[in-house]
């Protein structure tokens, strides 16, 4: 056994739904681990609970979810026993969760440079000249044509693959200790596909 702290231990966690019929076991009995530098890929098809995996660990399965069995740690310390103002904190600065869908990560009424620096300002405290010079840097590293003209742009300006490498370079930009990735290179060439996930 590996002397390597997790970063990630998930211990036979099992997730429902309540629904006008009842309680609907969506996950059952899930175990993984992750190490600092490592990846894990869920497989399975459509419908079979991989994205309520990935919401469950950080608490953002909706009103009707439950997780009802098991437990989330990470870096030592259960996820499931923090207040949501501590989960808060954490999402966005040590864990990065990037969704399906990129419109549902990015506010239609901001301009993307205010979204990307926001991550910044609040959870690292930057100025605004340091948050825009990070935020060139990371778009840059996914392959976004134009970063400076893109970040005068608002969501619907952009292609969907342009959306994409935006939420990307949001969820990067803290370099958080665990990013959770759900299905988010769809859009993407293989060539910057590729990029990515590396």
């Amino acid at each position: 056994m590996s002397s390597t702290p997790h970063v990630l231990h998930v211990d036979h966690l099992s997730i429902s739904y309540v629904t006008r019929a009842g309680l609907v076991s969506a996950v059952r009995d899930v175990s993984f681990s992750l190490a600092p530098g490592e990846a894990l890929g869920l497989v399975g098809e459509s419908g079979c609970g991989k994205s309520t995996v990935a919401f469950g660990l950080v608490s953002y399965l909706g009103r009707n979810g439950r997780i009802t069995g098991g437990d989330v740690r990470f870096q030592g310390q259960s996820l499931l026993r923090r207040t949501p103002e501590e989960l808060r904190r954490l999402r966005g600065d040590r864990i990065a969760l990037v969704y399906q869908d990129p419109h549902t990560s990015l506010n239609p009424a901001l301009r993307l440079g205010e979204q990307l620096a926001e991550v910044l300002t609040v959870h690292r405290g930057l100025s605004a000249a340091a948050a825009r010079a990070q935020c060139l840097e990371m778009l840059a590293r996914v392959y976004m044509p134009d970063p400076a003209q893109v970040l005068q742009r608002f969501p619907h300006q952009l292609s969907g693959g342009q959306q994409q490498r935006a939420v990307l370079a949001m969820a990067l930009l803290t370099r958080p200790a665990l990013l959770i990735l759900d299905e988010p290179t769809t859009a993407l060439d293989v060539t910057v596909e590729a990029a990515v996930l590396d």
